[in-house]
């Protein structure tokens, strides 16, 4: 680092400076907001409840597609336990100041529905609607929780993946699927499946290895009558190089006409690729049928998605649903799963008109806790702690004149305080007096 040049740890006490001035500053009281919230959890006893703001005329203009930017961070509370009742009082304190919101946008976790429904209860006026991809989750989770199918699939993915990420199998392992989340991104590994079927259908498995072999293995799968079988004894189990090596030999030990063939059948017999293919993913063909019919669901979850994400959700929502997913096939789940979309958004459009269109996802607060995460953790002990002050900077366009008005505005020492107010000592304070030496 040049002369002059700020330390990290500089860079990082400037970072906190800025992030507790956007959290204090005042913010315009108006009556036309959506209010996005959520919960994080991290290691240690503390949560943080978030809440995300923007305005109907902004929603609008982003085409009902949300980026950071296009929101503001109206609250954030740290709760050691966060009831129903706490969240009521966190909305209802947050409204005095700022304005009732017009609706509330959230996933479905107990405690924060709970409050919202006291808040409700307080101002019938708010509009609650649940987000889509958490309620299209409660509703995958039934249709496949019990669906001895799809868990054994499940279950041979997670067996694979360990299996395989440390072999030269690895490019080709299933992607991770988080406990929690299980029911909520169901689509990486059925398309993980769809592929991995693809490139089984192109009979090239170089990549896994160039190699060949005959061994007694691929005797039983050749269709060579076993007459033919000790012609081809000298070269069992030997390991060729090349498919020109292998070529060569199997040419000059079988007549022409019978070596050209069965020339291509054995190519694809005797790669050492196909058989370690074979070894550790050759199961997924049996799921083929199958694959096909959860596909359908996800093409019911990709158009509704698609559709509500991008065009908000308002009184002809269900009719134009119902015409793009018309040309699709459907089995029993998918059409399950199509008739409770349908109830959900007959159930929150409300009388909403296409020009008035309602926010259905959390997705933008999802993806600032998302990038919070990625850039804010480091070590292995994770608590919340200052690092919280990143989130408004999030979704705040940072301006030289801003950062200004904060170094001018707010101490380290003001940071200071209101971490030891509002978090106690960190877990990393905490374990070092643990561990320190006394003599």
């Amino acid at each position: 680092m040049g002369s002059g040049s700020p330390s990290y740890s500089s860079i990082r006490l400037w970072t906190y400076r800025l992030g507790y001035y956007l959290l204090q500053r005042a913010i315009e009281h108006r009556e036309d907001r959506i209010f996005i919230t959520d919960m994080t959890v991290e290691l240690g006893k503390s949560k943080c409840l978030l809440i995300l703001g923007v305005s109907e005329s902004r929603f609008r203009q982003a085409d009902f597609c949300l980026t950071h930017h296009d929101t503001e961070v109206l609250a954030l509370q740290i709760f050691t336990q966060a009831k129903g009742e706490d969240i009521a009082a966190c909305l209802e304190g947050l409204s005095q100041r700022i304005g009732v919101p017009k609706q509330i946008v959230s996933d479905q976790g107990s405690d924060i529905k709970k409050g919202i429904q006291l808040f409700q209860a307080k101002h019938p006026e708010v509009i609650y609607t649940p987000d889509l991809s958490h309620k299209i989750a409660c509703m995958v989770k039934p249709l496949l929780s019990k669906d001895e199918v799809y868990q054994r699939f499940n279950a041979q993915c997670n067996q694979t993946k360990a299996a395989i990420q440390q072999t030269e199998l690895n490019f080709l392992k299933p992607p991770t699927q988080r406990s929690k989340a299980r029911y909520h991104h169901i689509a990486p590994r059925i398309e993980w499946a769809q592929k991995v079927l693809r490139y089984q259908q192109r009979g090239d498995f170089h990549l896994i290895d160039d190699r060949y072999r005959v061994d007694d293995d691929v005797f039983q799968l050749m269709a060579l009558p076993s007459s033919y079988w000790h012609f081809l004894a000298p070269i069992k189990g030997f390991i060729f190089n090349t498919w020109l090596e292998f070529d060569q030999a199997m040419s000059g030990l079988l007549a022409e006409d019978v070596y050209q063939l069965h020339q291509q059948e054995w190519r694809y017999l005797a790669s050492i690729g196909r058989q370690r293919f074979d070894e550790k993913l050759g199961w997924v063909s049996g799921y083929a049928s199958d694959l096909e019919k959860y596909q359908q669901m996800l093409d019911v979850i990709e158009s509704t998605e698609t559709q509500l994400k991008h065009e908000g959700l308002y009184n002809e929502s269900a009719q134009r649903l119902l015409q793009k997913l018309d040309g699709i096939e459907l089995d029993e789940k998918a059409k399950t799963l199509e008739t409770q979309i349908i109830a959900y958004i007959d159930a929150h459009h409300g009388d909403a008109m296409r020009e008035q269109a309602r926010l259905v996802s959390s997705d933008v607060i999802e993806s600032v806790f998302g990038q919070y995460k990625q850039v804010g953790h480091s070590g292995c002990l994770q608590g919340l702690g200052k690092m919280v002050l990143l989130l408004p900077l999030l979704v705040t366009e940072i301006t030289a004149e801003l950062v200004l008005q904060a170094m001018n505005s707010v101490k380290t020492s003001c940071v200071d305080e209101w971490a030891n107010e509002t978090f106690g000592p960190s877990a990393l304070a905490l374990r070092n007096a643990a561990f320190s030496v006394h003599l």
